[in-house]
């Protein structure tokens, strides 16, 4: 909360008398594109989860057998890309398998395709790549990861 005022503060003070309290500070207006394509970035993962659960609930369940877990939480591994708050809202629905793995995504593998993606493109065009790359290669171990540690605690 602290933090976040003094942000606000000396954005306030940037915009209205144009004097930088913080050398790197961005303008309003570049803040704003930012802000707003998160937003629409977000805007349509929530909808596109929804679609991507009720047309492929199938094929969802079909590779949620293959790592012995439900379609919910498959549709869970596929919303952390977007963002996790949707995997949070959809853990009622998960078997524990599908929270473990889900969990083990929140943090390595979550925004990569969400809000994290819009502020990289907002902020530096030219670490997109490096950044899609190093997410989905951090997903993909907490994914295999995970997978060992359940395997593990069965035996």
């Amino acid at each position: 909360m602290i933090l976040s005022s003094i942000g606000l503060l000396a954005q306030g003070i940037y915009m209205i008398f144009n004097i930088k309290i913080f050398k790197n500070i961005i303008s309003f207006s570049e803040a704003i594109e930012v802000v707003g394509k998160i937003a629409f970035i977000l805007g349509g993962a929530y909808p596109m989860i929804s679609v991507i659960n009720k047309l492929f609930y199938k094929v969802l369940q079909r590779i949620g057998n293959k790592v012995r877990t439900n379609a919910f939480s498959v549709t869970g591994i596929l919303a952390n890309l977007a963002n996790n708050i949707l995997v949070f809202k959809s853990f009622k629905e998960m078997d524990y398998r599908g929270k473990i793995i889900n969990s083990s995504l929140t943090v390595s593998v979550a925004f990569v395709f969400g809000g994290q993606l819009a502020f990289i493109s907002g902020i530096e065009p030219s670490m997109i790549t490096a950044f899609i790359v190093s997410k989905l290669s951090g997903g993909a171990l907490s994914f295999f990861i995970s997978l060992y540690i359940l395997k593990i605690q069965e035996n």
